[in-house]
């Protein structure tokens, strides 16, 4: 089994062959090869398969941070479903997505309750009400689809730089 530095330099190798053939074979804009290169780093490092061990590389570079993700590396079986390409990668994105969303949550919630008198602080409640019910309807009158067709490459370079890093790593991984 490959070493998380060994991981980590193949996807650097990976990332600077992609992005020779974004260039000259593909002639993709400077934009959108930067927003792919970014992406596809911050997953290549901190959003690793690896997140499933407490002692692995991409673990410990959360720092202070990395005790949000206990719960998951106790929940994971290393190369379980961490290590399935694309299940893996969503469950990740969806438990980042979680714990931050219950981060926000908790400190708007202390802000309010502690800062504002009562009445207010559930006025606040009602307007947050308002505005998950004004993106919902968002959502369903397809304004979030239109958002996406309007910028479907730079969208498909973020989805590009979130998967690529972790299926060279699962590819990595079968091989060898």
């Amino acid at each position: 089994m490959p070493s998380g530095k060994t991981h980590f330099h193949i996807n650097l190798l990976m990332l600077l062959l992609l992005v020779i053939l974004f260039i000259k074979v593909l002639s993709f804009s400077f934009i959108e090869i930067l927003v792919f290169g970014i992406v596809y780093i911050i997953c290549a490092s901190i959003f690793s398969p690896d997140m499933d061990r407490s002692n692995s590389k991409a673990f410990k570079k959360w720092g202070v941070l990395k005790v949000l993700w206990y719960p998951y590396a106790i929940l994971s079986k290393h190369r379980g479903i961490s290590h399935a390409i694309f299940v893996g990668t969503l469950i990740r994105i969806l438990y980042t997505f979680l714990i931050f969303t219950v981060i926000g949550f908790t400190l708007y919630y202390l802000n309010y309750r502690f800062n504002t008198p009562e009445a207010e602080f559930y006025q606040v409640l009602y307007n947050f009400k308002l505005i998950l019910l004004k993106y919902n309807s968002a959502f369903n009158n397809f304004e979030v689809a239109a958002l996406l067709k309007e910028n479907e490459r730079f969208f498909l370079f973020i989805v590009l730089g979130i998967f690529l890093p972790d299926f060279f790593h699962y590819l990595l991984d079968r091989l060898f």
